[in-house]
């Protein structure tokens, strides 16, 4: 899958400030530009090590939550928030099994840092905040750019690692997660599609002429 340009000047006039935090959103394990997690300029597509597979599925899955509850919190557009319920229940569903596959939670990573809810990368506590003083069309289009970068890298993490992952109980759970990863991806930029389409302009009542009063005979 290719990296995807994420365009959000036309949503909002700090379009500057959002797609940078697409570019930084997620470190050094996620980037919008360059070859992927676990894939190089002048190779095949390998499956990342299983301990960085682990450490980054926990990660992210976490960090799409948090942000995910933030915006049922601060969003006014219907389908965002019905995209953000979607992704807590889902991502939600993939984190307890990883736990139950791996006995591995966030807390407990290098590298971890407290945010409300859970426990993510320094990178991403950074951007979680960042999205947080968001406002109105800014949070939205920066939600869905930060989600459609997550989505567009772990769908190739994902896909690598079920075709190449030495570890058959997590080669399983990656196979299981691809299709929703998958959708979830299709799933905002759709969202995405939504918020730079130009809206209809209101229509234009023809106004009555005001009644001349009678003249006197």
């Amino acid at each position: 899958m290719k990296a995807l340009s994420v365009n959000p000047f036309a949503v909002t006039s700090r379009g500057v400030a959002i797609a940078l935090a697409c570019a930084l959103a997620f470190g050094p394990t996620l980037s919008l530009s360059g070859p992927a997690f676990g894939q190089t300029s002048t190779s095949a597509p390998v499956a990342p090590p299983t301990p960085d597979f682990k450490q980054h599925a926990a990660f992210s899955g976490a960090f799409e939550i948090a942000t995910s509850r933030l915006a049922l919190e601060r969003s006014q557009n219907q389908g965002i928030k019905d995209f953000a319920q979607r992704m807590i229940a889902d991502h939600t569903e993939a984190d307890d099994e990883l736990i139950v596959r791996t006995g591995i939670r966030p807390g407990i990573l290098p590298g971890a840092t407290a945010i409300p809810g859970g426990y993510v990368t320094g990178e991403q506590a950074a951007h979680f905040q960042q999205l947080k003083d968001s406002q109105g069309a800014d949070f939205d289009a920066l939600y869905i750019a930060l989600q459609i970068a997550a989505h567009d890298q772990a769908v190739t993490l994902f896909e690598n690692y079920a075709k190449y992952g030495d570890n058959w109980y997590m080669v399983k759970f990656a196979e299981q997660n691809v299709p929703k990863l998958r959708a979830h991806f299709e799933h905002a930029q759709q969202l995405q599609h939504d918020l730079v389409k130009p809206q209809p302009s209101p229509a234009v009542q023809p106004q009555t002429p005001a009644a001349k009063p009678n003249q006197p005979i």
